[in-house]
């Protein structure tokens, strides 16, 4: 089975979905994560920064252990729209990859290049006949994210900070993931009578 993982930046998809992806890893199948954006930036409020090479380095840690294919687009930060042009470049990704399942940004994210990749993904895995939603923040979304798909990743969980344990540039500014990892996935685990849960907005399941 081929997955292919879309991510706005370095570092979403291994928050969103990181404890699906090691699943599919441990069930050998052929993993793909799409980074749309270089994920360089600097934010005026923190003062911090990290660099293109930062990003691609971290990146290229967090796949090596799940054996993923990685694939970054050349987009840049904080600017995404879900243009034609986006639009063109998912089609052009999931065509060359040819994917049976997509993990992409649920499109009512309030982070706008995670909106805006989950409003092209809509359109750009027509095609696809498993397309999965995650978010990969604790924010308050309108419209509501309204999980329909649960995956226990009980026992994934800690991999799954393995994962995300790679982005060391951004632990300044997200000392407490581990903490909010916990309790995300945690709280949709309580609801399944489980330890750990990734919610996902289904776009399709066609079998």
């Amino acid at each position: 089975m081929k997955v292919l993982a879309i991510g706005a930046h370095f570092d979403d998809v291994e928050l969103g979905c990181g404890g699906s992806l090691w699943k599919h890893y441990q069930n050998n199948d052929d993993l793909y994560i799409l980074v749309v954006t270089q994920s360089d930036y600097y934010s005026e409020e923190t003062h911090h920064k990290r660099t293109k090479q930062e990003a691609l380095e971290e990146g290229k840690k967090a796949a090596c252990l799940i054996k993923a294919h990685l694939i970054i687009g050349n987009f840049k930060s904080l600017e995404l729209v879900a243009s034609r042009e986006l639009i063109n470049y998912l089609c052009r990704i999931i065509s060359e990859v040819k994917p049976d399942v997509v993990y992409t940004h649920f499109a009512g994210d309030q982070h706008l290049d995670h909106k805006a990749i989950g409003e092209a993904s809509i359109i750009a895995t027509r095609k696809v006949n498993q397309v999965y939603a995650y978010i990969s923040n604790v924010y308050e979304t309108s419209p509501v994210f309204s999980p329909n798909c649960f995956v226990d990743i009980s026992e994934e969980f800690e991999y799954k900070i393995q994962l995300v344990e790679c982005y060391q540039s951004e632990k300044k500014t997200h000392p407490r993931w581990r903490e909010q990892l916990t309790y995300f996935n945690g709280i949709y685990g309580i609801k399944n009578r489980v330890d750990y849960v990734e919610p996902f907005q289904v776009i399709r399941i066609l079998k």
